[in-house]
């Protein structure tokens, strides 16, 4: 479906097909028994937030920095 005015064109599309999952727990603990495939499990990732304020209170870690850098910002 297309809108078309001088200024604007407005179109809706359907989006692609997307998994909704009603009960998450429920829906895990069914993989576990049926399908272990299903299931992806996460390695641990660093708290960056967490690690600036331990940085910044003085701490140190062996290959941890803080940088900061620059950006350019045109309005």
């Amino acid at each position: 479906k297309k809108i078309e005015t001088a200024r604007n064109l407005i179109s809706l599309r359907k989006s692609p097909p997307a998994i909704k999952i009603e009960d998450v727990p429920r829906f895990i603990e069914w993989a576990q028994g049926h399908e272990e495939s299903l299931l992806t499990y996460r390695d641990p990732e660093p708290r960056k937030t967490r690690i600036k304020e331990y940085l910044d209170s003085g701490g140190e870690i062996p290959g941890v920095s803080v940088e900061q850098k620059q950006s350019l910002q045109i309005k």
